[in-house]
């Protein structure tokens, strides 16, 4: 949020990844001031978009129907976009920022695409090398667009957090989904890296 100047009142934030950093993000936008939060997931995503929605989101995006749809999760319609379906929310405007933690060059291309004409972007998912953006730069340019890659923590941000959390106003338990000892480390692992019983963070304890 501090490499996009922040979130100025009323403004119109969409998050990309509802992992842990997303659900971070919604919460923080939320107490920045923004006006509209949209988390935007995949498929296999509906527990964590449902955990958004509980915490502070607007409204919950998924790329395709689904059976079952807990109140305010919209699908994409037939053939649209997730992008597309961000400014049908946003009177065809698009976000005014958009916070992606996905970690895909797709998720990347949509969220430029679901940005507002001179909007900002942060990218802050593709943390490994090796994935490339496949990007109409029209968008970019025409668009009057900022666009930030972030990975480092900025100077203070620790102290910052903390006094989110000591005003309420972010809640990082509903992300700490499962407890182990230190000794059975692996089997942590496995739980974080393949989202075992909806993983999202896993504590270890000595």
């Amino acid at each position: 949020f501090e490499r996009a100047g922040s979130v100025r009142g009323g403004e119109t934030v969409a998050v990309v990844g509802p992992g842990a950093l997303g659900l971070l993000a919604v919460q923080i936008a939320r107490a920045l001031g923004a006006g509209q939060v949209i988390v935007v997931g995949a498929v296999g995503d509906e527990a964590r978009l449902s955990l958004a929605m509980k915490m502070g989101a607007d409204s919950a995006l998924t790329p395709r129907p689904l059976a079952r749809l807990p109140p305010g999760q919209f699908p994409a319609g037939e053939g649209e976009s997730l992008a597309q379906a961000v400014r049908d929310l946003t009177a065809g405007r698009g976000a005014d920022l958009v916070i992606e933690f996905a970690g895909s060059a797709e998720a990347a291309r949509q969220s430029i695409e679901m940005t507002r004409r001179g909007g900002r972007v942060v990218l802050g998912g593709s943390t490994s090398p090796g994935r490339r953006l496949d990007v109409d730069l029209s968008l970019i340019v025409r668009g009057q667009l900022d666009v930030f890659g972030t990975v480092a923590n900025p100077r203070g941000i620790s102290r910052r957090a903390n006094e989110l959390m000591a005003k309420g106003l972010v809640d990082v338990r509903p992300l700490i989904t499962h407890h182990l000892p230190l000794s059975e480390f692996a089997r942590a692992w496995e739980f974080f890296r393949d989202r075992r019983e909806g993983a999202i963070r896993v504590m270890m304890h000595p």
